[in-house]
């Protein structure tokens, strides 16, 4: 059952990053057994901001068994309440990450509590990120903190979590999102979403489309991805496929991870290629989303080597 959950929820991502309507339910496309529940939920972030679910429920590598997702974002995104609560935790003194155990323990987070008894985490937040405190009432849409890359994390991500009391325990649940029209949406990995409420993108000028409108990429990090996906497609064998991918990644380990520390450290000097360049490469990092690849994971001969290549990628790009 395990591997038939994987292999609906990595053919739902594949899907979804080409299908061109983001914004509609996406019926079908999610694992079998999910099944979202109680109220519609705003997005977490701002009108108009637009990111990339890295991972959805149940995924693999770290989603198994829960309803969460990760939006892939920089670091100090201004993350907004997706439904009306009581601030019930805020921790944001933490500053590092990593993907090691005792880094499981060291995330920050704000959580909210709904009037139903429901609950919403934000996670991986920024150090001294969070906009609110406990006890305090928040509206729908109110900023409650800037997201970072704290605790059990790689990269820059937010991690939102919903959960309800059951059975004397809170247990996840899925949930559907507004889309700005009747029909609400699932979030699926691949997909890329758009808050409503922002201006048209016909009617954004340029200094609506940020300070790096018209910076080029350094290509350090952005190539990266293109080229493994070309060395996967030329070879049809699934499983000579995925045991090239895992060898590429063993070889070049050190080399992609010093890019990426490098990288990331002149992006937080202000060096705008940099910034550019680690934005291009986080928009596009997910592999699994790719077909070239989704094709490994989903082969019973390929799918034990290549979800071991997958574990080398994400941990690349720790600190």
């Amino acid at each position: 059952m395990r591997s038939r959950n994987l292999i609906i929820t990595v053919l739902a991502g594949v899907l979804f990053a080409f299908s061109s309507t983001s914004l509609l339910a996406q019926n079908g496309m999610r694992p079998s057994n999910v099944q979202p529940v109680g109220p519609v939920y705003s997005l977490p972030y701002e009108p108009g901001a637009t990111f990339l679910v890295g991972q959805g429920y149940l995924e693999f590598p770290t989603h198994e068994g829960i309803y969460a997702i990760d939006w892939l974002m920089p670091e100090e995104t201004p993350i907004v309440a997706a439904r009306a609560g009581v601030i019930v935790e805020v921790v944001d003194s933490f500053s590092q990450s990593g993907m090691t155990e005792d880094m499981k323990q060291k995330g920050n987070f704000v959580r909210i509590q709904h009037d139903d008894g429901s609950r919403a985490l934000y996670y991986h937040l920024a150090q001294n990120g969070a906009k609110v405190k406990v006890g305090q009432r928040v509206e729908e849409g109110q900023r409650i903190a800037l997201s970072g890359n704290t605790g059990f994390s790689a990269t820059p991500h937010l991690h939102f979590e919903v959960d309800r009391p059951e059975n004397g325990k809170y247990a996840s649940v899925p949930t559907l999102f507004k889309s700005g029209t009747d029909e609400p949406f699932d979030v699926v990995r691949g997909g890329k979403y758009t808050a409503p409420g922002g201006k048209d993108p016909s009617e954004r000028t340029l200094a609506d489309k940020g300070p790096l409108q018209g910076v080029k990429g350094t290509g350090e990090l952005s190539s990266i991805r293109p080229r493994m996906i070309a060395m996967v497609r030329a070879e049809k064998d699934p499983q000579k496929a995925a045991t090239l991918l895992k060898r590429h990644l063993l070889d070049h380990r050190a080399e992609y991870h010093k890019k990426y520390k490098d990288t990331f450290a002149k992006s937080r000097t202000g060096d705008k290629p940099s910034m550019k360049e680690l934005g291009l490469f986080l928009d596009d990092m997910d592999l699994q989303s790719q077909p070239d690849v989704a094709r490994l994971l989903v082969d019973p001969a390929s799918a034990n080597t290549a979800n071991e290549a997958l574990m080398i990628w994400w941990e690349l790009y720790s600190p």
